[in-house]
């Protein structure tokens, strides 16, 4: 059986994005956030699409292409190369991600039912 090495890296990447909603919360932490987050189960579909899964405030589900995100850009290339050379840092793939799977999570928390804070609405 293949290695599905991008709906695994999806996975990693929504589970960061989840915790940084928690850690992140300046209502402090939320119980219901907290126990929305414990129960996320991911599917692997076809065609890049990601099946995520919940138990708790209540059962429920939303599907999602990870089609968008960036695994990986080439660091060789003429272009990167200059960028290292003159000490760039900034990492566009993962910004891009970040901006990508956190918003993924926030679907994930409105369509569970909870507000932008976490609680229920």
């Amino acid at each position: 059986m293949p290695k599905k090495i991008l709906f695994e890296s999806a996975v990693n990447q929504l589970a960061a994005a989840a915790r940084r909603r928690v850690a992140g919360a300046p209502w402090g932490r939320d119980p219901a956030l907290s126990a929305l987050v414990a129960t996320l189960r991911f599917e692997h579909l076809p065609d890049g699409v990601i099946g995520v899964a919940w138990d708790s405030p209540a059962p429920g589900s939303l599907r999602f292409s990870y089609r968008d995100a960036s695994f990986y850009v080439r660091g060789d290339t003429a272009e990167r190369l200059a960028q290292q050379e003159q000490g760039a840092t900034d990492d566009p793939v993962r910004e891009h991600n970040r901006r990508f799977f956190d918003q993924r999570i926030d679907d994930i928390v409105a369509a569970a039912g909870l507000d932008a804070r976490g609680t229920g609405r």
